[in-house]
């Protein structure tokens, strides 16, 4: 019998919809399989979600985020891993430009482009959840 206790990974992705485009970013920008995700946080230490969240957001975008109200949690096997996702809405604060961290890359892009975009398995489940929202 395996007693193996499996552990869940917590990380959190915030959903920034200005002017009819959701913000995504791509962590891999340099190589030749650009995967792209909602701008996201793992839980690495103890504390708030909204506020890691809040945190690894402006440290790979440049930008000042407030982290608003659960969209929704799901959870989703990647490679062997388990990972429970906690997708919060996200508004910019102020007008400041986005300034992509080394390595990264940003787009906005419609809910038809995003449908077709190279998402990173934990967001797959997010396009859907978007596509089902009546306004968007």
């Amino acid at each position: 019998m395996n007693n193996m206790i499996s552990m869940i990974r917590e990380s959190s992705a915030g959903v920034l919809f200005e002017s009819g485009r959701y913000l995504i970013v791509c962590h891999n920008a340099q190589s030749d399989s650009r995967l792209w995700s909602f701008p996201c946080s793992l839980q690495r230490y103890k504390g708030p979600v909204q506020r890691h969240l809040k945190t690894g957001i402006e440290k790979e975008l440049g930008i000042v985020v407030e982290v608003q109200d659960l969209l929704k949690e799901y959870r989703v096997s990647c490679n062997g891993e388990e990972f429970k996702r906690r997708v919060y809405w996200i508004s910019r604060k102020g007008t400041g430009l986005i300034r992509a961290r080394e390595g990264f890359a940003f787009k906005w892009v419609t809910l038809e482009e995003l449908a077709g975009m190279s998402m990173v398995m934990i967001d797959q489940p997010l396009v859907s959840i978007l596509e089902d929202l009546s306004f968007a």
